[in-house]
């Protein structure tokens, strides 16, 4: 019953390419990225523009959780009024989670945390 959105600084375009040519893109409603100049590509802007899509998609994002694994994908959710998981899994150390409402070493423990914040 999750609606999933990517929010990427990658450029939108590349970003939607290599979630289509990789077959993971069907399992989201949205891929939100830096626009074509690049000079949009802050975090908390990509949030943002993942949340516009979703909306124009009718999905209510008002309780939208973020999940990432660097202190900018924290931060850019901290900026839009989101709760956030950090994941340990990723390329940030575990001090950049410092901030989430939840650090997640497994994706099972994710999914727990996820579950507790939606509730």
């Amino acid at each position: 019953g999750w609606m999933l959105a990517v929010a990427t600084s990658k450029r939108e375009d590349l970003a939607t390419r290599i979630a289509d040519a990789t077959g993971i893109g069907r399992y989201f409603t949205a891929v939100a990225g830096a626009d074509l100049t690049e000079e949009n590509a802050g975090k908390s802007w990509v949030i943002g523009r993942a949340l516009s899509l979703l909306k124009e998609q009718g999905v209510d994002a008002a309780d939208a959780i973020m999940v990432g694994d660097r202190l900018h994908d924290i931060a850019g959710a901290t900026d839009q009024g989101l709760r956030s998981v950090f994941v340990t899994w990723g390329y940030g150390p575990i001090a950049e989670g410092r901030d989430a409402a939840a650090i997640a070493h497994t994706p099972s423990q994710l999914a727990g945390f996820l579950a507790e914040l939606a509730a």
